[in-house]
């Protein structure tokens, strides 16, 4: 487990985002953008922008893994990470068809959370035609993780790879039009935590000015 599942868990932003109906808080998305203001200004060692991330795709596909998933992660007994970017670490809409006969073969860098008991994985298979899908991936078999160095130093971030891991199929054929809409949430969410971290440190510099002296008597 990383240091932000049970700090998240904890302060309850685990739930937060989560409906009511699965054991959550059902907060909405003005009570989101305030939660990731004063996380930001705390200066948490996690993003919350990747706490919510998972949420909010969990909730945007729906169906019975949303049902069986959410609950948990509400719950804090399983955790969840998205991996949807490939390469370089630069998001790309042309995914290479990685996901077949239940099995996923796809390398994802960087991954947050990288100690998930489940990946969100954006892939192709045969049954996507020329878009691709999302595909709930096992992390606990046949999957590697291994270290990323990125310019954030404080939270955790792997290359993650999946050599023949199972997976499920979940949001066929829709996996363009759900990665816009989460993309655009996290964003939001992003610049929110980054609005309270920079408020923090505007307040902290004021304080020293008023009390620094430059030459003590």
């Amino acid at each position: 487990m990383t240091p932000g599942y049970g700090a998240s868990n904890r302060d309850g932003l685990t739930a937060a985002a989560i409906p009511e109906q699965h054991g959550g808080l059902g907060l909405g998305a003005l009570e989101l953008c305030v939660a990731a203001e004063e996380a930001g200004r705390a200066w948490r060692r996690y993003a919350v922008s990747s706490v919510f991330l998972r949420t909010e795709a969990l909730k945007l596909a729906g169906g019975p893994a949303a049902a069986e998933w959410l609950p948990r992660l509400a719950e804090g007994t399983a955790f969840a990470t998205v991996a949807f970017t490939e390469g370089r670490g630069a998001w790309t809409r042309r995914l290479s068809r990685m996901c077949d006969r239940g099995t996923c073969s796809a390398s994802r860098r960087p991954v947050a959370d990288p100690g998930a008991d489940i990946a969100i994985v954006s892939a192709a298979s045969p049954k996507d035609g020329e878009g691709y899908g999302w595909w709930l991936v096992n992390c606990e078999a046949r999957a590697s993780r291994s270290g990323y160095r990125n310019l954030d130093c404080l939270r955790q971030h792997r290359l993650c790879q999946f050599a023949g891991a199972p997976c499920g199929a979940w949001a066929i054929r829709r996996g363009a039009l759900l990665v816009t809409r989460l993309l655009d949430a996290a964003a939001v969410l992003t610049a929110f935590e980054q609005l309270g971290g920079a408020e923090a440190l505007l307040e902290t510099c004021i304080e020293y000015a008023k009390t620094r002296r430059a030459f003590a008597a």
